[in-house]
């Protein structure tokens, strides 16, 4: 294996590991929003959920990989949802969406 090979696999990895980690985030933080009245936490972890789904809609996101930002999100969504409706929300809290 070629030098140029184990760089692009390491920056094909922390690309994958990056748009993972979001996807983790973000439904953490919906999680925790589930939970909270008005306040300034529930503000704060808005913010927070904004900035994800700006991330997922940027150039950015877009040159770590080909999954659809929205198309993801909208995953995340049902994914969600079916675990508040099965009410196992808990599986969130052990959930790791990055392989080793």
């Amino acid at each position: 294996m070629k030098a140029e090979d184990l760089d692009m696999k390491g920056c094909t990895a922390l690309a994958s590991a990056i748009v993972a980690q979001a996807g983790l985030d973000y439904l953490k933080i919906k999680k925790k929003l589930d939970g909270l009245k008005d306040g300034e936490s529930r503000k704060i972890l808005e913010a927070k959920l904004e900035d994800i789904e700006r991330f997922f809609e940027s150039r950015w996101y877009r040159d770590l990989t080909e999954v659809k930002g929205d198309w993801l999100k909208e995953q995340l969504d049902k994914y969600y949802d079916e675990l508040k409706k099965n009410n196992n929300l808990k599986e969130i809290d052990t959930l790791n969406l990055i392989r080793p």
